[in-house]
Order: structure tokens, then C-alpha cells, then sequence
């Protein structure tokens, strides 16, 4: 293991919970602070651009949460994980999705249909995906370091927690779901595993090279 990368390893497992953290704060303030517009049960974190200030706040909290994740990604290499590059390709797409998501606006209602709303719902859908997926693939390379199997197990557990939401959540964007008026609560709660999954790597990483 490189000193350099196991010195830098701890600053940028910092700087990825404060970011992520961050992400977290301003969905908090939209939340309580756009209540009477969108419902956190009802309506999904992308109905936020709609009314002011959600529409930039919005967008900060998507790129927080995008810069949190890419600073756990480099994070990787001081716990001595090989490459791979199918991780790679599903990371990247974890990337841009959250990007195409905070540039192209959802439908203003269920009803509606235009070529961003598309977009914004095909981009989500695979951000909400492809990290699982590329997560439980890092579990797999974690497995092999003693040191690390706690951890391979903790975003092993996750990452099935994540696919398990994302997946009810799309299901309930494709047919009327048995409990109407939920999918804001299921995106939410979708995404707040991501999130988790994000923090619980760059903690653990931070404990491994501190």
C-alpha cells in the first residue's frame, strides 16, 4: 500500500463525510422548508425544483452528493483494492445519472410526459442501480483483506438494502402501487441508503488508514 495514497486516504474520507453530509443538511431544509408544497410522502426530492429556492438547492444537494461519492472512490486505492473495470463503468454511471438528473427537471405531474422528464426518470433509475451493483461488486475485492471483511459485509448489506428500494420505488413508477400517495417516501428512503452506503465506506476507510 502506497504512504502517499494511505496518507491522503483519511483528509479525503473527511472531506467525502462532510460533503455528504452537507447533501443530507439541504434535503433537511427542503424538506421542512418546502412542506407545504411538497409532500415528503407524496411527491418525489425532484418536485423541489419547482418552487423557490428548491430549484438551486436541489441541484447543490444532487453535486454534494456527487462530489461525496467521488471522494470516497478515491479513496479506494490506499485499501489496496484492485482495479476493475466494470466497477469503474458503474460508478461512472452512478456519476452521470445524478448529473443528467440535477440538469434535466422531472414532470410536473405523473401525467405529464416531455423529453427531459424522460431523461430526468431513465437517469434516476440508473443511479439508483448502478452503485449497488458496483458496490456490492467492491465487496467481493474487500473480502480477500482480513482487515476489510467487516466492512465487505456492512456494504454488502447495504447495497442489497439499496437495490431492494430502488427497485420497489421503480416498480411504483411503473403500475399503481398497493399503497397509493408513497412514492416520495420511497425515494427517500432509496436514496438515504445510498447515502448510507457512501458514509459507512468512507468511515470505515477512515478508521482502516487512520
Amino acid at each position: 500500500m502506497s504512504l502517499v495514497r494511505r496518507t491522503a486516504a483519511v483528509p479525503l474520507a473527511r472531506v467525502s463525510i462532510a460533503l455528504l453530509a452537507g447533501s443530507l443538511l439541504v434535503g433537511f431544509y427542503l424538506t421542512v422548508a418546502l412542506r407545504a408544497q411538497v409532500s415528503p410522502i407524496a411527491n418525489v426530492v425532484s418536485d423541489y425544483v419547482f418552487y423557490g429556492p428548491g430549484d438551486v438547492l436541489y441541484v447543490l444537494a444532487v453535486l454534494l452528493l456527487l462530489a461525496g461519492g467521488v471522494a470516497v472512490l478515491a479513496c479506494l486505492p490506499a485499501l489496496g483494492v484492485p482495479g476493475s473495470r466494470l466497477r469503474t463503468v458503474l460508478f461512472s454511471l452512478w456519476g452521470w445519472g445524478l448529473l443528467l438528473c440535477a440538469v434535466f427537471p422531472t414532470n410536473r405531474t405523473s401525467g405529464d410526459s416531455s423529453f427531459s422528464g424522460d431523461i430526468h426518470r431513465i437517469a434516476g433509475g440508473t443511479f439508483l442501480t448502478s452503485l449497488p451493483i458496483a458496490a456490492w461488486h467492491l465487496s467481493r475485492a474487500l473480502r480477500a483483506d482480513p482487515r476489510l471483511r467487516s466492512m465487505a459485509l456492512s456494504i454488502r448489506r447495504l447495497a442489497v438494502g439499496c437495490l431492494v428500494l430502488a427497485a420497489v420505488f421503480g416498480l411504483c413508477q411503473l403500475a399503481p402501487p398497493p399503497l397509493p400517495g408513497v412514492q416520495g417516501l420511497l425515494e427517500r428512503l432509496a436514496l438515504g441508503a445510498e447515502v448510507a452506503l457512501l458514509l459507512t465506506t468512507a468511515t470505515t476507510i477512515k478508521r482502516v488508514t487512520g
